[in-house]
């Protein structure tokens, strides 16, 4: 089902942005946090692949994140 866009009320952008750039910055944190942890774990030999399998998602998002952003900012 295709989302629905509420005509009746304006978005407010620049809020839309600044919310967005927030979390952005957050889930970098998150994930360079995710990627240091994994480097440890490979070098102390311990089997990571859960945990790398969970940091591509976690970078998977931040894309989709930085695309919305970009999407909003060129609008």
């Amino acid at each position: 089902m295709p989302m629905r866009i509420p005509t009746g009320r304006r978005v407010d952008r620049a809020a839309c942005l600044t919310e967005l750039s927030a979390c952005i910055a957050e889930a970098e944190v998150s994930s360079s946090a995710q990627a240091a942890t994994v480097r440890i774990l490979a070098r102390t030999g311990y089997d990571a692949s859960e945990a790398m399998q969970s940091l591509w998602g976690e970078l998977d998002a931040l894309v989709a994140l930085r695309e919305v952003r970009s999407f909003l900012a060129m609008r």
